[in-house]
């Protein structure tokens, strides 16, 4: 019975439906890939220049990775979004879709880049109207780190 099973995996995983099941699932990892690609050649080729001004950005992570770097300060080449505005937080679907994150953040950092941080900007190119995106050198120290957020899935707590 088990080799019968066995048999029927085989010829399902070898026939047109596993074909479509592998094309599907290498091109959504070969898309993925090209990404952050795409984001290494961004970082390589952008140079780092120091903030006119002290300005306010965004970090989504984890809410574990947001509570340590609330406590040490955000590490080097981390991504920061700017342009904070006021206001209820996205969904956290909406922002791993607009951002290219590989899964749903659940924290929200709020951030203020102080003046003179090197800071390399660029486009973020998982989004069809390429946000802005930034990514320091140099790790942002905790006092910066004004305030952290916990994002829920349907903009509301359970």
């Amino acid at each position: 019975m088990l080799a019968l099973a066995l048999t029927l995996v085989g010829v399902l995983a070898a026939g047109p439906a596993g074909a479509l099941a592998r094309r599907t699932a290498g091109r959504t990892a070969s898309r993925a890939s090209w990404f952050l690609r795409q984001d290494r050649v961004m970082h390589r080729a952008t140079p780092a220049r120091p903030l006119a001004r002290a300005q306010k950005a965004r970090r989504y992570t984890s809410w574990t990775e947001a509570r340590r770097e609330m406590k040490l300060g955000v590490p080097p080449n981390a991504h920061l979004t700017p342009r904070a505005g006021v206001g209820r937080p996205p969904v956290p679907s909406t922002v791993k879709r607009d951002l290219g994150l590989r899964r749903a953040p659940t924290g929200q950092l709020d951030i203020l880049v102080p003046r003179g941080q090197p800071v390399r900007k660029g486009r973020v190119w998982a989004d069809s109207r390429r946000r802005w995106e930034w990514a320091s050198p140099k790790a942002l120290p905790p006092t910066s780190v004004r305030s952290i957020r916990r994002l829920w899935n349907s903009g509301r707590k359970p």
